[in-house]
């Protein structure tokens, strides 16, 4: 590592009535730690590069208000909280002396061929006040403002886990709030945080939106949106959980990480919900403002999910299910006859949805939609399920198309009582389809009568190839009806 000296890196002693406030650090943790005037901050900081490490740092949440709030703190002596900075030369070089190639490559990433000298510890608004305050006074207020003193401590060269455990740190002190906490929390390449971040951002139309979730950027509540789809993967929940309050929960999920199979169905929330965001009107009404109708959205997407669902047309679809969603949702709000029992006490569903923290309300959400609205988005093919992968081997498959086969043609199944409703009211249960069409896995999937997930059984008697559309419909319940043979098939029809 290249020696360097003090002077280099850290502003001249400040002379003020004879007294010169020292230099040196008063630990060895520090290269700089004393009070320097605006203008040397200016000139060794500010002029050198400072560049903000949002991997903790808060957003930049400062208005002007909040920028002449702290000018006349400087100006009556009343700043004691200091600036902190992190060489981002040395901690390169750091680094390499280290052998750690992750560090180096960030701290090289961040440093930018020289561009940027210093990495905000703490004090990042801060220090962005004062540039913008210099940048907007004249010559003459400069001049007098460029006088005025400042604390400032600038560290030794740190690795990156040691920059995150000295802001955590640092937060035993001054809390911001919970979500800008937890961002700090560092457990190695691709954290919670940097991948929370890269989501939020990739959504942050929809998220920060007035027309969408509408959530604070400036105080991380867009990426807390994004961390809470993490909390709802893995427990079912937007609140408390198994005796854990809500921030705690999401403070485990940052320190364990999510998984990788998490974070693809985290994806898929969102992307599922951009879908749907893009077809609400430009001006939403009070009713899918409100964070309890986006918290049925993801419950929706939840069933989604642990049935494989998926749109029946993927342009359509969305615009047709939300519309759907918002007459269902309009009309179970505005009922305040019908009672539900989530839990203990029989209450409307305006009252249930006030509770959509309780693991109860949201089962007994799911329920609901599982039942009233999810099966009938599947009998008007707005959803369909996912059967690009058929459950039969090609031997099964080829069995299955033998023993109904008539001439060119295969009965498959159309329509059928499933817990004792039919599919179609209109409709026989078997239909002849052309041998050349049967070929298609994704149109007339291969059904297990009785569900695997209910104890059937993986076998060509358990076996039979239906429609798409009822299929999806019949899901993983248990029907009405047992196999039929070929010569049972052509007496009903």
């Amino acid at each position: 590592m290249t020696n360097h000296s003090k002077n280099e890196l850290i502003p001249t002693a400040v002379v003020k009535n004879e007294i010169i406030i020292p230099k040196a650090a008063v630990n060895d943790d520090v290269l700089f730690d004393s009070w320097i005037t605006i203008g040397e901050f200016e000139n060794k900081c500010l002029t050198g590069g400072i560049k903000r490490y949002e991997k903790f740092n808060r957003k930049k949440v400062w208005k002007q208000k909040n920028i002449d709030d702290l000018n006349s703190s400087i100006y009556k002596k009343d700043l004691y909280n200091p600036m902190v900075l992190v060489p981002i030369k040395l901690s390169i070089e750091l680094a390499i002396k280290r052998g750690d190639k992750a560090d180096e490559l960030f701290f090289k990433g961040a440093y930018q061929d020289g561009k940027y000298q210093w990495l905000t510890l703490i004090g990042g608004n801060r220090g962005e006040a004062i540039n913008k305050t210099l940048e907007s006074n004249d010559d003459i207020h400069n001049e007098e403002y460029r006088k005025q003193l400042v604390p400032l401590i600038i560290t030794n060269p740190l690795s990156r886990e040691d920059i995150h455990r000295k802001f955590q740190a640092d937060l035993g002190g001054v809390i911001p709030n919970r979500q800008e906490g937890r961002n700090s929390i560092w457990n190695g390449d691709n954290c919670e945080s940097e991948w929370v971040r890269k989501q939020s951002s990739d959504c942050s139309e929809m998220i920060l939106s007035k027309n969408g979730l509408g959530r604070d950027t400036e105080r991380m509540l867009d990426d807390e949106f994004v961390a809470s789809l993490g909390l709802f993967v893995r427990h079912g929940v937007f609140g408390n959980y198994n005796g854990k309050n809500y921030d705690d929960l999401l403070d485990d999920i940052y320190n364990e990480n999510t998984t990788k199979s998490e974070r693809k169905q985290i994806k898929e929330h969102l992307k599922y919900l951009e879908q749907l965001w893009k077809q609400m009107p430009d001006k939403l009404s009070k009713e899918n403002k409100q964070k309890k109708y986006w918290d049925a959205l993801i419950s929706m997407k939840g069933i989604m999910q642990e049935q494989n669902l998926i749109w029946f047309n993927s342009r359509k679809s969305p615009k047709q299910f939300i519309t759907d969603f918002y007459s269902w949702w309009f009309d179970k709000l505005s009922d305040d006859v019908t009672q539900y029992k989530p839990s203990k006490d029989n209450v409307t569903f305006k009252s249930m949805t006030g509770g959509f923290k309780r693991e109860t309300h949201i089962t007994f959400l799911k329920n609901m939609l599982d039942e009233e609205f999810i099966s009938e988005m599947l009998k008007k093919q707005i959803l369909k399920v996912d059967r690009s992968e058929d459950l039969a081997t090609p031997k099964q498959r080829n069995e299955l198309i033998s023993e109904r086969k008539i001439n060119n043609d295969v009965w498959v199944r159309q329509n059928g009582s499933v817990e004792g409703v039919m599919f179609g009211e209109n409709l026989t249960e078997f239909v002849l389809v052309p041998l050349n069409e049967i070929t298609n896995a994704s149109s007339y999937p291969t059904d297990h009568i009785n569900p695997k997930d209910l104890g059937g059984i993986n076998e060509v008697s358990n076996m039979e190839i239906t429609t798409q559309a009822y299929n999806s419909w019949k899901r993983k319940r248990l029907p009405d009806y047992k196999k039929l043979t070929l010569g049972d098939i052509e007496n009903e029809n």
